[in-house]
């Protein structure tokens, strides 16, 4: 028995190596498909957070403006309150009746909590 075939065996059969070029378009087609899928995804992502940061933006900018309207009433209210307060202690400054218990319920009536103390 010699390692050497004979013509009588069957010579197995090679398998033919399948066209390099078939195999290679079909990777390059599933990664850029790949590639494209994530552009896709990343692009989606970021129109969402774009939209995400313009609701904010919008939600504090209507704040602000509230805000601001809110602090313009209250200094209205306190330039009203000081513009009636100011005759009537000049009248009083002038007059000599300048009494610290009289300005106390001047600014009690006017709603103020404290006012400032005054020197005489």
């Amino acid at each position: 028995m010699s390692p050497r075939m004979t013509s009588t065996e069957a010579v197995p059969a090679v398998p033919r190596p399948r066209c390099w070029k078939r195999g290679l378009t079909r990777v390059l087609v599933e990664s850029a498909l790949i590639v494209f899928s994530v552009l896709v995804a990343l692009a989606v992502d970021e129109w969402r957070d774009s939209r995400t940061q313009r609701v904010r933006a919008e939600a504090a900018l209507a704040a602000i403006l509230s805000e601001t309207e809110a602090n313009r009433a209250a200094m209205q209210r306190a330039r009203d309150l000081h513009q009636s307060i100011a005759p009537r202690l000049g009248t009083m400054q002038e007059s000599g009746t300048y009494a610290e218990e009289r300005v106390r319920a001047h600014f009690r009536r006017s709603a103020v909590s404290r006012p400032a103390r005054i020197k005489v």
